[in-house]
């Protein structure tokens, strides 16, 4: 039987392995499984070019289908991967198929953070990290509507700028006492602040949310210093979560992530994580990192000598 590498999970990570696999002189197959129906796709320009419908669906793909066709990949879009079963190496497909594995590549990813408050369920409480969510926010978010962003990130501010140009009237609530203050510094937190301040955005700082309340006629996002905030649709932009239950359920150790070592291994053999899955060590800072940033994705697990 021919030897294969399975791929779990259609990320960047996953469209970059398929062709470095070949390119580091792997002869066996390779089956690639995702959840979504679509090709591994790009995600920055779902909050930019492609939120305000100036990019085309089919531009988002990472790789064209005849790539994957001649680097002999298998694709299995649409398809959840249930179960790992590190002893016979295998893993189960949600429709009960199973697949066998010489080595087998977690590129997992992330899914956004919800926020655990009163009334944050509702369905127009609206989170942006798949094509999916993307195509969903486009269908509620239109010209005169009043758009509530939770989170000043980039996720938050990116959209803000981009539904501010389209005619939409955009509230933003920040818990810290400056935007993007995870991953910048104060002078460019002022800077980025001042410039969507001046594009129409209204951005409110040290605020916390106490619950949101839903009628017919409105949704209020009730604050803590007791002000009620309507709007038509929130999104939430309050950062992601490591999808690394799978992992978990196989004995895999995890940590902020799958915990892997300088080759992308995890604690069980033949099985790898790359991606913003994996807490991967850093030598730059001389510690552990599990790093949100696609070039982190450009890697290859092992060589296949």
């Amino acid at each position: 039987m021919q030897e294969r590498v399975v791929i779990v999970g259609a990320s960047h990570a996953a469209a970059e392995v398929v062709t470095q696999l070949r390119r580091h002189g792997w002869e066996g197959g390779i089956t690639l499984i995702g959840d979504e129906p679509h090709l591994p796709y790009q995600r920055p320009p779902l909050s930019k070019a492609y939120f305000k419908g100036d990019m085309a669906t089919e531009k988002l793909a990472i790789k064209p289908e005849h790539t994957y066709e001649t680097a002999g990949c298998e694709l299995r879009l649409g398809e959840r991967v249930v179960a790992i079963d590190p002893e016979v190496q295998t893993v189960r497909l949600q429709g009960g198929d199973e697949i066998s594995y010489a080595h087998l590549i977690l590129c997992t990813g992330t899914r956004a953070r919800r926020l655990p408050l009163e009334g944050a369920d509702a369905d127009n409480m609206l989170c942006l990290r798949t094509l999916d969510d993307v195509n969903l926010i486009r269908e509620r978010v239109v010209p005169g509507s009043r758009l509530l962003i939770v989170g000043a990130g980039y996720i938050g501010l990116e959209i803000a700028a981009s539904a501010v140009q389209q005619d939409v009237e955009v509230t933003v609530l920040e818990a810290q006492d400056r935007v993007l203050a995870r991953v910048t510094s104060p002078e460019i937190s002022t800077f980025y602040q001042t410039v969507h301040a001046e594009e129409g955005v209204t951005i409110e700082l040290n605020v916390g949310i106490e619950r949101f309340e839903h009628t017919e006629q409105a949704s209020v996002a009730v604050l803590s210093d007791g002000r009620a905030l309507s709007f038509d649709v929130a999104i939430i932009g309050i950062g992601v979560i490591p999808n690394v239950e799978l992992a978990e359920s196989a004995g895999i150790v995890c940590d902020n992530g799958i915990v892997v070592d300088e080759f992308t291994a995890t604690s069980q053999p033949h099985i790898y994580a790359i991606g913003d899955c994996c807490n991967h060590p850093n030598p730059t800072y001389q510690r552990r990192l599990r790093l949100e940033s696609v070039p982190s994705s450009s890697v290859c697990p092992f060589s296949a000598e």
